[in-house]
């Protein structure tokens, strides 16, 4: 499958074109364009689409593959910062991003909600205080987005973008997977510098596993404008005159204008005084000691930088070119293509855009293209559900049919003889159902228990009938009164009767007594209450009073 790395820094675009496949890159084609006069004054990214419409441009005139692209970026655009944390126990992935977006807030100047934060963990090794290194990278995600779109608009289809810091990380960490490579370097910690034409990276690994990164300023322009200057000469003669004698001392042409190989040296140990500076301070805080430098990059293929800055810092320095195993089975080179260590070791960092850790790589399309995912997966569950309603709505019309030819036919044969009889006793089951469950409830309220009152009432209904004739009789079974109404034939006989009352010890008074003479005729009407001693009321069946 092939793949098309888009470099892009200060002042030229890179291309590079390759096939993958089982995580191997082989590099087939590239091309280096310099950037129009108005992206290097204004920006890189001042007008996307000039950026954009250059890109294509370059990528037709060379008819490069532009289906599956890697967009690398080395600009100031691109934050970094390292960070100590604890290693992270439950989702790791999740939790060193959460705490990158906070580490992030002390780095920004805007919003960091605006940000497209990613992170690289150094491996597994243990720093002092039990905590692990961790570094992030941000760029604005407007700018992700906005590059993404644009490039798509002319059929480059981005699935990636990183920094060449990280790219050159991963570049390293490749190599060092191979014995071949690893048994070369000397004991100790390594210092790989990358010197790209606009920066130059750091990058310290004990081990095989880093320790430390960081980008600089890169000399590449100063050195040739330099020689350019001091030589009075073109540019091209000048790149001629690098990649003939390189940073050799003894060199005829050098002897005889001193003042230009002295300017060339000044600038090379200003940087280099710089580098040591946090290669010394970064090895003293993890007890470690430097065993060599590995140079790579633009400037590594002029010849003798390596002996250059192993004399000049007493340490020994080497190009990547010259270790074996540096172009390893993940990265190769055409052979139709530059077969020196020249091309290799100047593509050496951006190919390490194509390599991919495992939960550990830099991508700043990552959120972007989750979210594109999701939005598929979403677009496709909603088709495929309207697509099941619509079919229901299609069927509903049929099922329906076919139900109410059914429930036509279930009636036709329910009002054939056999099911009309069968229906009506069944009827008559249910009536008399219906007529039992009421005889159950009435029987529940029949009494079970005779009254006490009983006795009394006899035995005062046989005292009241001898000497009166009883007009009203009312007796209330749950409060246990008697209210009697009766007439006697003379007030004598009430007196008589009354005394007899109060003598019977069955009853209490509930209402006195009360009289009415009839002038004419002598008898009397009377009236009274009596309430029953001990009275005990009916029990009906269910528990209730009657």
């Amino acid at each position: 499958m092939r793949i098309l790395l888009i470099e892009l820094t200060q002042k030229y675009l890179r291309l590079m074109e390759g096939t993958t496949g089982l995580g191997k890159f082989k590099l087939t084609q590239s091309g280096v364009f310099y950037l129009p006069e108005q992206l290097r004054k204004e920006g890189l990214f001042a007008d996307i689409s000039i950026l954009v419409h250059f890109i294509h441009d370059c990528i037709a005139e060379q008819h490069f593959h532009k289906f599956r692209a890697v967009l690398v970026l080395e600009d100031e655009i691109v934050v970094s910062k390292e960070f100590m944390h604890q290693t992270p126990k439950k989702k790791a992935a999740e939790s060193l991003h959460a705490l990158a977006t906070l580490e992030a807030e002390s780095v920004f100047h805007g919003n960091p909600t605006e940000m497209t934060v990613e992170t690289y963990r150094y491996g597994d090794r243990d720093f002092l205080g039990g905590e692990h290194k961790s570094v992030l990278y941000s760029i604005p995600t407007r700018l992700c987005n906005r590059l993404s779109h644009e490039l798509s608009t002319k059929g480059i289809h981005l699935i990636k973008i990183t920094p060449k810091a990280h790219a050159f990380i991963q570049a390293v960490s490749t190599a060092c997977k191979k014995p071949d490579f690893l048994h070369q370097l000397k004991p100790g910690a390594t210092a790989f510098l990358d010197f790209s034409t606009t920066k130059t990276t750091l990058a310290i690994f004990e081990n095989g596993t880093p320790v430390y990164e960081r980008e600089f300023l890169g000399i590449y322009k100063d050195i040739v404008d330099n020689l350019r200057r001091t030589l009075r000469v073109t540019r091209d003669i000048a790149l001629d005159l690098l990649t003939k004698n390189g940073f050799q001392a003894e060199n005829p042409e050098y002897e005889a204008y001193p003042d230009a190989y002295r300017r060339i040296c000044l600038v090379i140990d200003t940087l280099m005084d710089e580098i040591m500076r946090s290669i010394r301070i970064v090895l003293s805080s993890q007890r470690l000691e430097l065993g060599q430098i590995v140079v790579s990059g633009k400037l590594s293929s002029f010849p003798h930088l390596d002996g250059y800055i192993a004399h000049s810092t007493e340490i020994p320095c080497t190009s990547i070119g010259s270790l074996a195993g540096f172009l390893t089975p993940e990265f190769t080179i055409d052979p139709h293509l530059d077969s020196g260590a020249g091309l290799a070791a100047d593509c050496f960092a951006t190919a390490g855009a194509v390599y991919e850790t495992k939960g550990n790589d830099v991508n700043f399309l990552r959120g972007s293209m989750e979210h594109q995912r999701n939005l598929a997966f979403n677009t496709i569950a909603f088709s495929a559900i309207s697509l099941v309603t619509l079919l229901l709505f299609c069927i509903e019309p049929i099922l329906h049919g076919v139900v109410q030819g059914q429930v036509e036919q279930d009636n036709r044969t329910l009002a054939t003889l056999p099911y009309v009889q069968t229906q009506k006793k069944l009827d008559e089951i249910e009536r008399l159902g219906r007529q039992i469950a009421a005889c159950e409830k009435d029987k529940q309220t029949l009494p079970f228990h005779q009254s006490s009152a009983n006795e009394a009432v006899t035995k005062l209904l046989g005292q009241f009938s001898a000497k009166s004739t009883i007009t009203s009789f009312h007796l209330n079974n749950q409060q246990g009164t008697i209210a009697l109404y009766f007439e006697t034939p003379t007030f004598n006989d009430y007196i008589t009767l009354k005394d007899e009352v109060y003598q019977n010890n069955e009853f209490d008074i509930a209402i006195p007594f009360s009289c009415t003479v009839n002038d004419k005729t002598g008898a009397a009407t009377c009236q009274v209450t009596l309430a029953i001693v001990d009275f005990v009321p009916y029990e009906a069946a269910g528990g209730g009073k009657s």
